[in-house]
């Protein structure tokens, strides 16, 4: 069994975050600011250099884009919102968290997300209750899997 300090030093860092992401959210009552809590926190860990919180329109259904980290500007104009009828929210509403590579997972076609050179993604619904309210999604530009 490796016991090495930097196998230890690992799950010391994550519960020391979880610790710290509870501590915040104790803090709060607001959706948003919890939801950028948990992206904020979730970025912080080895494999997983960005992405973003989608939140259901409550008319309409579409999903926006309410908060992201370590994108571009391209990126984010281009991944801002999604019709309720898309492959994207689609995906979610099926309501199972999926996790995988970027290349089989994503369902668009437009060059500039395919161009970002994303390899790993997590697609996580968010609820409230039963219902489905948006998309924690997180993503590697350098690891084959979201950990």
């Amino acid at each position: 069994m490796d016991r090495s300090p930097i196998r230890r030093k690992q799950p010391e860092k994550l519960l020391r975050l979880q610790r710290d992401l509870g501590v915040a959210l104790s803090a709060t009552s607001d959706q948003i600011e919890a939801l950028n809590l948990i992206l904020d926190a979730t970025c912080r860990i080895e494999g997983i250099d960005c992405g973003g919180i989608y939140l259901a329109d409550k008319e309409t259904g579409d999903f926006d884009l309410v908060h992201h980290r370590g994108l571009p500007v391209e990126f984010i104009e281009s991944a801002a919102r999604f019709g309720s009828d898309s492959p994207q929210v689609q995906l979610v509403m099926a309501g199972k968290p999926i996790y995988g590579l970027y290349d089989d997972i994503a369902v668009t076609t437009d060059p500039i997300c395919r161009n970002e050179g994303l390899r790993a993604v997590a697609v996580i619904p968010v609820k409230d209750k039963l219902k489905i309210r948006g998309a924690l999604n997180l993503a590697s530009h350098s690891h084959d899997e979201i950990p």
